[in-house]
């Protein structure tokens, strides 16, 4: 399956902008885009991108988180989009994710 007929996810696109100049990132975040990208057209070693479980906590967050201040629904931004499809859509066949864990050290 080529990249044109397959869904690109959020996480993925947001790598991709990373990776052609159009986000600017630090070297390390570059890095990580050019390790994830092909595993989320060919997977790697027993575990493969499944877009739907990564979509699932996305859509729950947008749909039932509200901010409290002002009453309006959460919505993620790109790169927070690419740490939680990335954290729960990768899986093997028997349904075990790849990632049980996630630290996200970011600054303000």
């Amino acid at each position: 399956m080529t990249r044109s007929s397959r869904r690109i996810s959020e996480a993925e696109q947001y790598l991709l902008d990373v990776q052609s100049g159009e986000i600017t990132a630090c070297k390390r975040i570059k890095q990580l885009a050019e390790m994830m990208l092909p595993r989320f057209e060919h997977g790697y070693k027993r575990w493969h991108f499944d877009i739907e479980k990564a979509m699932r906590p996305v859509r729950f967050v947008e749909t039932f988180l509200i901010l409290p201040e002002s009453g309006e629904r959460f919505a993620l931004e790109p790169f927070q989009h690419c740490i939680v499809e990335t954290a729960f859509g990768f899986d093997d066949d028997d349904g075990c994710r790849q990632f049980q864990e996630v630290l996200v050290i970011i600054g303000r």
